[in-house]
């Protein structure tokens, strides 16, 4: 018995169904893909964001406990000497707490636990009060070794607001607590904070500590509180060292899907989670992919309409022409039905079809983007006519490099920046029979997400200035180069306005940001290209000048200081003059890591301070003006 092949009508009924499954599968794969890794970067921008907000807000605490602490006369430690001391302490405590929306109070103890100044004292009755069953104050009392502790979230005694401490410990010569500090942290700011940033319904971000897993600060917020603590797959992976990451998890507290951006907080014992509910995700997806597969139904119901008339009639060719045109229009209209980017390109690279996305996405090339016009082609000239920004001044290797990728497509992406500004994410994937088939989707909108919470990270908003994160970075690689080069000659000055705080009390806050912008003007006017500058916190500045020995950047750092002595700010017609006191170390390769260096700018800045203020100290010793004249 001889084996028939396949009518025709059979064949093109399984060609036409083949590519519609093939079509519908890439199609639905693809905007998946899409829709979960643009909601992922979006998760991690807005945890990168956060977490330099948190690094910044702790790292200013832990630095104006460590300026009250400093400044604290032994004396005023003892109970009996504090009718001497609280007006001008107490004064002190509550600018610190003016100066900082994120504390609600500033404090300080005896070595026994017992309440000696407090910022709301003018505010409300306290009564007498102690901190000796705190878990803060037991570490600091039990273990020379620490001088900094968080605690967990507690409600405040008088307003039962959700708060957390932070202790920090004064001890004398011999490492013995003779005292402590504490910032009482308002819980609620950062949750109003939170409130504003949108990521759809369903989406969390939550504070937790790495030591004990215990919550922090959840929005929106869940029963049973705060401070409850349990396992979770992102908490493993800290523990494993993985400080960065994502994860994909069913929550605990409300049983959702969600997918989690996770940063660990750098120096503190704290970690930000930012997750999007995958139901809330997904949800436009699913109508999408709904009306796409109502598209693919309406064709495969036309191929087999199709298929049961060439049945009757295979000898009609002009009807089966007429049939094939008529299911390739239905398979055209269903592509351009797609919202995203779609083209599709025959075994010899020549186009075979795509969608008005994909014609409006490169409108420079629109008249080159015809059905049989090759792939190399259409780029080159919209290469030559100024359509991609990256190949500007390298056409022939950016057709090179596009070219390759383009016959070797495995799914994988990449990122285009055209003419007009706008970024498209290219996939493309090459199918068993030579076909590529590819999307593009405008990722415009997201990068400049991206760019805007990299700002954020980074800049300090008042004087425009780098902020201490990314300056520690700049410090950091620029003690990496001195250890592979010793050779190299830099140094770290430390910088701080003089009586800043009457400037403050007499003209206003608004006057004192004013003399801020007034000294980063002349900061930024006086470095070079190579040098980096950012606010450390209040009135305390940081620059770094490359290549440059101690005698060079004291010879800055005196220009410096006469510029600032001698240009006043000008606020509402009135001449305010300020003076800055100046630190400066060499960064040593024996130096571990940058802290050594900074640390002894900021000693020989205390000592300038110490001297009468309005000087240079170089690396220990005062330096009289005229040194670097």
């Amino acid at each position: 018995m001889k084996f028939k092949p396949a009518n025709p009508s059979f064949k093109l009924l399984i060609l036409g169904l083949s590519v519609l499954f093939l079509m519908l599968s890439f199609l639905l794969k693809s905007s998946y893909d899409s829709v979960i890794d643009r909601v992922a970067q979006n998760a991690d921008n807005v945890a990168i964001a956060l977490e330099g907000q948190l690094n910044q807000t702790f790292r200013r605490i832990e630095s104006n406990l460590l300026n009250i602490a400093r400044r604290m006369p032994v004396e005023s430690l003892r109970l009996s000497n504090v009718p001497r001391y609280q007006n001008e302490i107490i004064k002190n405590l509550q600018d610190y707490t003016q100066n900082f929306p994120e504390v609600k109070s500033f404090s300080v103890w005896d070595e026994n636990g017992d309440s000696l100044y407090h910022s709301r004292w003018a505010m409300e009755d306290t009564g007498k009060r102690d901190i000796t069953s705190r878990d803060g104050f037991i570490s600091l009392k039990n273990n020379p070794s620490i001088n900094l502790v968080f605690s967990g979230s507690i409600l405040g005694r008088v307003d039962q607001q959700p708060t957390m401490g932070t202790f920090y410990a004064i001890r004398n010569d011999a490492g013995k607590l003779i005292g402590v500090v504490t910032a009482t942290l308002d819980i609620n700011h950062f949750s109003n904070i939170y409130k504003a940033i949108s990521l759809g319904e369903g989406s969390t971000i939550f504070i937790r500590r790495s030591d004990d897993q215990s919550m922090i600060i959840r929005y929106p917020p869940l029963s049973p509180g705060t401070n409850f603590a349990f396992r979770n797959p992102i908490q493993d992976r800290i523990d494993a060292g993985q400080f960065i990451g994502r994860e994909r998890f069913k929550a605990v507290v409300d049983g959702q899907y969600r997918l989690f951006s996770y940063r660990k907080v750098a120096g503190y014992p704290f970690y930000v989670v930012v997750g999007v509910s995958e139901k809330n995700v997904l949800q436009h997806w699913k109508i999408n992919a709904g009306l796409v597969g109502l598209g693919f139904a309406s064709a495969l119901l036309m191929l087999i309409f199709m298929y049961r008339r060439l049945r009757r009639s295979e000898v009609d060719q002009v009807l089966a022409r007429k049939s094939a045109e008529m299911a390739y229009q239905v398979l055209e209209e269903a592509v351009k039905s797609v919202s995203v980017g779609f083209s599709i390109y025959d075994h010899n690279d020549k186009l075979l079809l795509c969608n008005e996305a994909y014609l409006e996405m490169y409108q420079t090339s629109r008249d080159l983007i015809v059905p049989g016009a090759a792939f190399e082609e259409i780029i080159r000239k919209g290469a030559q006519r100024g359509q991609y920004s990256a190949a500007i001044g390298r056409v022939d290797a950016w057709v090179a490099e596009r070219l390759m990728k383009h016959q070797n497509a495995h799914g994988q992406a990449t990122e285009q920046k055209l003419d007009d500004g706008r970024y498209v994410l290219v996939v493309e994937h090459k199918t068993p029979s030579g076909l590529t088939v590819g999307n593009r989707t405008d990722i415009t909108q997201i990068k400049n997400l991206e760019a805007e919470l990299r700002a954020l990270a980074t800049i300090d908003g008042l004087t425009g200035l780098p902020n201490r994160r990314d300056l520690m970075n700049q410090l950091t690689n620029e003690l990496h180069r001195i250890h592979r080069q010793p050779e190299i000659k830099s140094c770290v000055l430390m910088v701080d306005l003089d009586h800043f705080k009457s400037v403050n009390d007499t003209h206003g806050h608004v006057a004192g940001d004013m003399v801020l912008k007034h000294f980063s003007a002349i900061l930024k006017d006086e470095m070079r290209v190579t040098d980096h500058a950012g606010r450390f916190g209040g009135e305390e500045f940081a620059v770094l000048l490359t290549g440059s020995t101690t005698s060079d950047a004291g010879v800055f750092a005196e220009r410096l200081r006469t510029r600032m002595e001698q240009l006043p700010t000008v606020i509402e017609d009135q001449k305010v003059y300020v003076t800055i006191s100046i630190g400066i170390s060499e960064m040593l390769d024996a130096d571990d890591d940058i802290d050594a260096a900074i640390k002894r700018a900021d000693a020989a800045l205390y000592r300038a301070k110490n001297s009468g203020r309005n000087q240079v100290a170089v690396d220990g010793a005062v330096a009289p003006a005229s040194l670097f004249d």
